[in-house]
């Protein structure tokens, strides 16, 4: 098996492309964007944009490849709608998954390979990459167009640089009867009158502090075309026929504070079936910042075995990396990095029980089926290990046979296709959930059922995983390399970068499954920063509860509507008990606390700060001096008042602030242990 491989990896590297037309004598086709100079590099940004512009562009009627910053947790980092987080030489320690100061990431890609039968009758492997470079991912010839995933058109307002994101609400205050800048028209919906944001498990139901949506599609991959047309007599759609529907989501509680998690859906729009397919994804991690990754060691948690047996089930199908000296760019002290795999594709049809649920062969695909009663029907009917399914889902519960973990609720998930109550949608009101397709032809469910559901899919799990030198030959540019790791179905656990620091590379996928026309995938990662270790298997926990919550998670009640009216020497303040009202979506119960009162000087409560999770224990002192003495310790949640200052003593910069219990004194200024109570957190009012 190693023979073979290595005969691969030879044959690989002698497949590099054709030199494109040298621009101001670059060969931009081996230009290493590590070695590049800011001269080179920028050269290459402004002859693949003025190529883009000059192509004929895509079939689908949209060439622009759109970015976003997102910033909806700890993680700061920029995103393309392609699929690729972070780029080369692009936002350096500012937007490259930044976390605690210092980025963390190069590029990462999502990856789709293909056995499929060619025109002349024999079977060939095909591979859709996203990576910028001409030396790392697959271009046409002469540079002019991308050759895999690019935007798909109707997913974003046009005239416009950003992808359709959540957070954008805050164009129009919420008033969702005014269109947010970045979403399309499409997304207006006539029945209720407002625009509706397209979300995961149904619309309207987002749950993410932040999420971002956008689907590309690989026609535009002409490497093939001379072997196989995934539509037959049109030439115009090339590559695999696939699109590849993409979701970033982030959330600020506390417990997911360092996660980004991305959910993908890959669906075969060709009439014809492929057979044999993987979905991968290629990370160059720069743990210590984007100048420091020469001393980074990988690891792998896998799914089970030897190396995973000391970890938590939930913590495990984890790949991380970590800096060897662990000092970063500035002196600063890197944590570690890691993707969790989350959720793959699922193998519904071959009589075991991949996922370890207690349930062979659950199907994300299939109808209602028939209805498990506990009377005529017994509750165990389609559970094969009752233990196993009672410590995932619960004691069973009556139930429909599709809904194979019984969570589709009648008084909540009863609404129709679109996931809205109210619009009168096919199945909505009709006691059953339902499955089926929506106007773009995309399957689509009731929420806690069917595709909307991602517990009920029997996962195939991690199959492949490489840590390997970052550098020629190891980019999916090599594509007979890659295709050929991500089938190797096997995890090697003495790779070299486990015991020796470098600049690795990850790839790591899942298969094989077939996709038939119109079928769909999915496969979902997280990608998480940790403190240490310990810290980062926490969130790996973490990452897995919130997936099997159906991306829902633990968030504040909406703000209530806030009336003021002033009296003799007093402001009486009224407000509506709506978030008393409001079901939390992780739990679906009624958990509302209590209401929490800000009072301040400034209307734009700029003098109100929260102490963050890295302020905890924060001094605050008689004076403003290290030998004052300490009159309490702030902790993470504590707002204070800003009082007095800046004062410079003992090389610091201090605030004078008072604690919510009354204690005024003096602290350190260290912007990230502080984050401003803004307007945005503060409840509307009215006059």
């Amino acid at each position: 098996m190693k023979t073979m491989i290595l005969r691969l990896l030879a044959i690989a590297a002698l497949l590099l492309p054709v030199a494109m037309p040298r621009a101001q004598e670059i060969d931009f086709a081996r230009l290493d964007p590590k070695k590049a100079t800011p001269e080179e590099w920028q050269k290459l940004v402004d002859f693949l944009e003025q190529q883009s512009k000059n192509s004929l562009g895509k079939t689908s009627g949209e060439s622009t490849v759109r970015s976003l910053i997102i910033k909806g947790n700890k993680i700061t980092t920029v995103v393309y709608n392609n699929g690729s987080i972070t780029r080369p030489n692009t936002l350096g320690n500012t937007a490259d998954l930044v976390w605690n100061r210092l980025g963390y990431g190069y590029e990462f890609v999502p990856l789709v390979a293909a056995r499929v039968k060619s025109i002349q009758g024999d079977s060939i492997w095909m591979l859709d990459d996203g990576m910028y470079t001409p030396s790392q991912g697959a271009y046409a010839p002469d540079g002019s167009l991308k050759w895999g995933w690019l935007p798909k058109a109707g997913y974003a307002a046009p005239g416009q640089n950003d992808i359709a994101a959540w957070s954008h609400r805050s164009d129009v205050g919420g008033d969702l009867t005014r269109k947010p800048h970045s979403w399309p028209e499409s997304w207006y919906n006539q029945a209720l009158g407002r625009y509706v944001w397209p979300a995961f498990i149904g619309n309207d139901a987002t749950s993410p502090d932040e999420e971002v949506y956008f689907v590309c599609d690989d026609f535009t991959n002409a490497k093939w075309k001379d072997k196989y047309l995934p539509f037959p007599g049109d030439s115009t759609k090339l590559g695999l026929g696939l699109d590849l529907e993409c979701r970033f989501f982030q959330f600020n509680n506390p417990l997911a504070e360092d996660i980004i998690f991305l959910a993908s859906r890959v669906t075969n729009r060709s009439p014809r079936t492929i057979d044999r397919v993987y979905f991968g994804m290629f990370g160059d991690p720069h743990v210590g910042g984007y100048n420091d990754y020469h001393d980074d060691f990988a690891y792998l948690i896998p799914p089970k075995g030897p190396l995973a047996d000391p970890f938590p089930q939930r913590a495990r199908s984890m790949v991380y990396a970590w800096d060897e000296d662990k000092t970063g760019m500035g002196g600063l002290v890197p944590g570690y990095f890691g993707f969790k795999f989350l959720e793959s594709p699922s193998n519904a049809v071959n009589a075991k029980d991949d996922d370890d649920d207690g349930i062979v062969d659950e199907s994300p695909f299939n109808d209602l089926g028939t209805y498990i009663d506990g009377t005529t029907v017994p509750l165990n009917t389609g559970i094969a290990d009752t233990t196993k399914y009672i410590k995932v889902y619960g004691r069973p519960k009556p139930r429909w046979s599709g809904d194979e973990n019984g969570n589709w609720r009648l008084d909540k998930d009863d609404v129709g296709l679109d996931g809205l109550p109210g619009t009168g949608d096919f199945g909505e009101g009709n006691a059953k959930p339902d499955i089926g397709y929506d106007i773009n032809n995309t399957l689509v469910s009731e929420p806690n059922f069917g595709i909307r559901d991602v517990n009920e899919s029997d996962q195939i799990g991690l199959t492949s995983f490489y840590a390997q030198f970052a550098g020629v030959p190891n980019f999916p540019v090599n594509d007979v390399q890659f295709t050929a790791q991500l089938s190797s179905d096997s995890i090697a656990i003495d790779q070299a970068y486990f015991s020796t620091a470098g600049d690795n590379e990850f790839l790591y996928g899942s298969g094989p499954f077939a996709l038939e026309p119109n079928a769909t995938q999915r496969f979902s990662i997280a990608l998480m920063m940790g403190e240490n270790l310990a810290d980062l298997l926490l969130n790996s926990e973490t990452a897995q509860r919130v997936l099997e919550a159906n991306y829902l998670f633990a968030q504040p009640p909406p703000k209530p509507t806030v009336r003021a009216v002033p009296g003799d020497g007093r402001v009486s303040l009224y407000w509506d008990d709506f978030a008393e009202k409001t079901i939390d979506p992780l739990t679906n119960t009624q958990d509302f606390e209590g209401y929490k009162v800000y009072r301040s000087e400034d209307y734009t409560f700029s003098d109100l700060y929260t102490i963050t999770d890295a302020g905890a224990n924060l001094n605050l002192r008689a004076e403003p001096s290290l030998d004052g003495e300490i009159l309490r310790k702030l902790q993470p949640g504590d707002t204070v008042t800003i009082l007095d200052g800046p004062v410079e003593a003992d090389g610091y910069t201090w605030w004078q602030m008072q604690a919510e219990d009354g204690t005024a004194g003096w602290a350190v200024n260290i912007p990230e242990w502080y984050a401003p109570v803004s307007e945005e957190a503060m409840a509307t009012s009215t006059p």
